[in-house]
């Protein structure tokens, strides 16, 4: 699509949903983009995370169809002071999987779009915050030259790595690239769940089904290892209004999957999956710590990937970070990067510099830090070998902070 005739405005929050939400959905629906792009999503992050609606503004843009080419729903942040400075955060900042525009425009047409149209805002802010860009991505690499183009001042941090599996050939081919044990315990996982007499997998996608689902998913939050650790849903009161509302809004649209694993009366291990076509996004997942000797979430795992293969998805990420279980599964690797850019003003300059400024302190510290922990290491005894397992390799995209020049 052209955008030579197309415009972007900015519209407030509860004017936008009256009269664009069917337009915002039809939208999503044509571009099959992420379920955290959707209208449910996005209200259920505004009306749950205690973002008050005033400070929520769209930008959007009609083509010469007349259908919605851009939705790009964002916060007004104010910091009081002498400066009176002012942010924009998207509402995917908040709570998302990756940081993208909803957009049927090219990403190089649709940032100059939201850009022009953020500048010409008469609200008053300095730098735009987006978090979550997928690394070498087409829509990071077209911020970057909105950046560039505006004269804006950037910078950028590297954020988490996401894992995922490809299952594009068969069960066999994934297998053969892992090693002999896993294979073998991936194998076994397998076959205990599919045998054995007292494990069931029930699958929830309907709205009443998921209902269900949830009720079996924080019986089984209450007795993980999570509710210790204060992450499960059952120990934050954030997420016990987030994702009811979540699920509700989500479950008419057909996207949900809730997998839940039963021994006996029991439920003892959920998944909270995301379908999109045939790709399969990791939403949320746990086990019931009291039945840790029958490895439950490993075996769903397993048993949930064995399924993918044999349904023919392209992929299914985990989403989150790189934590050691999920690096354990995984046959590649998607990098994030937070980036910051600043109104080319007096004011955006000067906070430009001065967050460079704090940057550049906070990497020496580090880098000073690092150094004084590895004086301080125990002498390697001369021929002998280090232990593979105490020198993790250093992970990509996760290494260092960086101001990017203009």
């Amino acid at each position: 699509m052209k955008n030579d005739a197309v415009e972007a405005t900015v519209l407030p929050w509860g004017s936008f949903v009256q009269t664009h939400a069917e337009a915002w959905l039809a939208l999503w629906q044509r571009e099959q983009a992420l379920v955290d792009l959707s209208p449910p999503w996005q209200q259920a992050v505004i009306d749950t995370h205690g973002v008050d609606p005033d400070r929520v503004f769209v930008v959007t843009a009609q083509g010469a169809d007349g259908h919605l080419c851009l939705v790009f729903p964002f916060v007004w942040r104010q910091r009081f002071g002498p400066l009176r400075l002012g942010s924009v955060e998207p509402v995917h900042n908040i709570f998302s999987m990756y940081s993208e525009p909803l957009t049927s425009l090219p990403p190089e047409a649709a940032m100059a779009l939201l850009h022009r149209a953020l500048l010409r805002w008469d609200r008053r802010w300095h730098w735009i915050d987006l978090n979550n860009l997928v690394q070498g991505s087409a829509v990071a690499q077209a911020w970057q030259q909105e950046c560039a183009a505006g004269g804006a001042r950037r910078l950028e941090r590297p954020g988490a790595r996401s894992p995922f599996v490809r299952p594009g050939g068969t069960l066999d081919g994934y297998l053969a690239g892992k090693s002999k044990r896993f294979r073998k315990t991936m194998t076994g996982l397998i076959r205990d769940a599919s045998d054995n007499p007292d494990v069931r997998i029930e699958m929830h996608r309907t709205p009443e089904a998921c209902e269900a689902f949830y009720r079996h998913m924080l019986t089984i939050e209450a007795h993980s290892w999570k509710h210790e650790a204060g992450s499960a849903i059952t120990s934050r009161p954030l997420e016990q209004r987030f994702y009811p509302a979540l699920l509700a809004r989500l479950a008419p649209l057909g996207v949900l999957q809730g997998v839940i694993m039963w021994h006996g009366d029991e439920p003892i291990a959920y998944m909270l999956l995301l379908v999109q076509g045939r790709r399969v996004l990791g939403l949320k997942g746990s086990f019931d710590q009291r039945f840790a000797k029958l490895s439950p979430g490993k075996m769903l795992n397993a048993y949930m990937l064995a399924q993918m293969f044999a349904e023919g998805q392209e992929e299914y990420d985990f989403l989150g970070s790189d934590e050691e279980y999920k690096v354990h599964w995984a046959t590649g690797f998607r990098c994030r990067v937070h980036l910051r850019f600043y109104r080319p003003t007096v004011v955006g300059r000067l906070m430009g510099r001065l967050d460079a400024w704090r940057m550049a302190r906070q990497q020496r510290a580090a880098e000073a830090a690092a150094a004084a922990a590895a004086s301080a290491a125990p002498a390697v005894v001369p021929g002998a070998a280090p232990d593979a397992a105490d020198a993790p390799a250093a992970l990509p995209g996760t290494a260092t902070l960086r101001p990017a020049s203009r």
